[in-house]
């Protein structure tokens, strides 16, 4: 009875271990570099779409 909760704590131990070096060899890999890459792509195009026509707004505003 102890045995079986000891093996199941192992397993379940285990798994984490498991997870967590998933986790780290997509931080440590090509992975992690292709998300930032990704994502410092859709900053760049949001400050591009959505920044400039708004200080032209701006800009026109207090010409005119």
């Amino acid at each position: 009875m102890i045995r079986d909760k000891y093996q199941q704590f192992e397993d379940n131990t285990n798994d984490d271990v498991l997870k967590e070096n998933q986790l780290i060899s997509f931080i440590d890999g090509e992975g992690f570099d292709q998300f930032l890459q990704i994502l410092i792509k859709g900053l760049y195009m949001s400050i591009l779409f959505f920044c400039i026509p708004y200080f032209c707004f701006l800009f026109l505003t207090f010409i005119l």
